[in-house]
């Protein structure tokens, strides 16, 4: 296994969690607990620290759950009860080798055979190094009977094996060699080994079944067992439980934030020295500033929720409703005045513009960017192509007059043209007239149905940044939309885009009361992917 720089560099903490039930508790119809997670994990971790996703789940059906759920895209994916382990969408050849090793599948395949409580899952969950089974008992001591008798004709035909029962239901025959917990011990050696040390801050398990319980066996590993876990991973940690373990209070992602509060893992805001203040800015403050910008977007937006509640609490709604204004008005003076967004289909939008029409047609719309999709008023001045004195550079389409000063643009024309070259982008030259649409620039929307359910959720996914001068900072970030509950079809309703936006740092005295920002946007360029997620956007 070969780590590359960017993994290594993020090596100061890892999370390593189970996906069905406890990164995402099927029960929360609006992933709230699951995007509080997100935003936690983008502000605070994400900058240095390793997500793992280790899943019973297979690739596929890995693929399937990230349509159906608004997961953030993990550094490192463990399928099939450890015995894949993926990189960028590849699994690792050497942790491949490593299995074949005194595996012999169609062996195992037919001792399983014999057993008529045993029935195949479906054709996507049997791996080269998985046989995956459904086993229906009457009662848990048939089917602890079951595993016990299985296990044994394993071992009496030669074969090392690991038998895995999980959820009540689930059972998996893999190699000796595999398991979720040896998965993680291999990456917590393959780390050791490229960086020099293991996560110095710590590493946390999170799982609700069986099939967690060798992941909190780690040495030196940190345990989130959630509320909502299965009895057999609760009588487990409970005969074997110590203070590393943490049997949380709430379920599935609400019990992981718990633990990370719990154990203290949450990182110190570091100082970039930038203003010589004391409370001067840090990448954390940067990622914040992006991540609660586009949470109030999405309240802002959707405002559906809160507007239907008026038989509830009135005090909330109102508490919501100001919270909205207030963050409407934070908006606005977070704005330079010489602010200028580039939409994906190259239309430029002014401040003033852009302002209008989130005040004038914003809030409650529901409305949410669809590609290729054309919803904007012939009144609507966004909906009016920017054509002629526009100049066509490797930031985008930037007006002749344009009023953002010689060095902003200097420093975002530049900085563009790099920030592509370093992620192995060619720079795109967007066209003038009718393009598609971004959520700051609202040039082309399509409104929820008035009847549809759900709602319309808003979440960071990729976040990088780079000094550009004292107090001025490119950042640039990965930002996906999408209608929950999802349609059946994979990704569908989805959109991706990433955005690249100037941030000036402002001045410690400039800086009025607690809660204003530290940060002036001075410009935003957006780019769609447009269509379904490529396997690409997922790794």
């Amino acid at each position: 296994m070969s780590l590359d720089s960017q993994l290594l560099a993020k090596t100061s903490f890892m999370l390593v969690s189970d996906l069905d039930w406890t990164m995402v508790d099927h029960k929360d119809e609006t992933h709230e607990k699951l995007l509080e997670f997100n935003r936690v994990w983008m502000t605070h971790f994400a900058s240095n620290s390793l997500l793992v996703f280790s899943t019973g789940r297979s690739p596929e059906l890995f693929q399937h759950l990230a349509a159906e759920a608004p997961l953030l895209t993990p550094d490192i994916l463990v399928c099939s009860v450890g015995t894949e382990i993926l990189l960028n969408g590849v699994s690792d050849p050497e942790w491949e080798a490593f299995l074949d090793q005194g595996w012999d599948r169609d062996t195992a395949a037919a001792v399983g055979s014999r057993f008529p409580e045993l029935v195949l899952q479906q054709q996507s969950e049997q791996r080269p190094h998985k046989i995956s089974y459904k086993l229906y008992a009457a009662d848990t001591s048939q089917a602890t009977g079951v595993v016990s008798n299985l296990r044994s004709q394993l071992a009496a035909a030669g074969l090392d094996t690991n038998v895995v029962f999980s959820g009540g239901q689930d059972l998996d025959v893999l190699p000796a060699r595999a398991s979720k917990g040896k998965a993680l011990s291999f990456l917590l050696e393959q780390i050791e080994k490229q960086a020099g040390a293991r996560p110095t801050k710590g590493v946390m398990a999170c799982g609700d079944s069986g099939n967690d319980q060798e992941l909190f066996e780690v040495p030196g590993v940190h345990g989130c067992m959630v509320a909502n876990a299965h009895p057999e991973l609760v009588e487990w940690t409970n005969a074997n439980g110590h203070d590393r373990i943490f049997a949380a209070k709430k379920d599935g992602p609400g019990g992981i934030l718990e633990a990370l509060m719990h154990f203290n893992f949450f990182n110190p805001t570091e100082n970039d020295g930038d203003t010589g203040t004391a409370g001067g800015g840090s990448i954390i403050g940067r990622r914040k500033e992006v991540v609660d910008l586009h949470t109030w977007f999405e309240n802002y937006f959707v405002a559906v929720p809160y507007a239907q509640s008026g038989a509830g609490d009135n005090d909330e709604f109102s508490a919501k409703e100001e919270a909205l204004e207030l963050g409407l008005q934070r908006f606005e003076a977070n704005l330079s005045p010489e602010f200028e967004l580039i939409g994906p289909g190259g239309i430029l939008t002014t401040r003033q513009e852009l302002l209008h029409w989130v005040k004038q047609k914003g809030k409650g719309s529901r409305m949410a960017s669809v590609a290729g999709k054309t919803a904007a008023g012939a009144d609507d001045p966004l909906a009016a192509a920017t054509t002629g004195g526009d100049t066509t550079t490797a930031a985008g389409i930037v007006r002749s007059n344009s009023n953002v000063g010689n060095e902003v643009q200097g420093l975002l024309s530049a900085a563009m043209a790099a920030s592509a070259a370093n992620n192995g982008e060619t720079p795109t030259t967007p066209t003038t007239g009718n393009g598609n649409g971004g959520l700051l620039g609202a040039e082309h929307y399509q409104p929820h149905s008035p009847t549809e359910t759900g709602r319309f959720r808003i979440w960071i996914d990729s976040f990088k940044e780079r000094k550009l001068a004292p107090g001025m900072w490119l950042v640039r970030y990965k930002e996906i939309q999408q209608r929950f509950p999802a349609a059946s079809a994979m990704n569908t309703g989805r959109t991706t885009r990433w955005s690249t936006a100037v941030l000036r740092e402002l001045e410690e005295s400039s800086i009025n009361g607690g809660e204003a920002s530290r940060y002036i946007w001075e410009s935003v360029h957006e780019t769609f992917t447009n269509g379904p997620a490529t396997s690409g956007d997922q790794f």
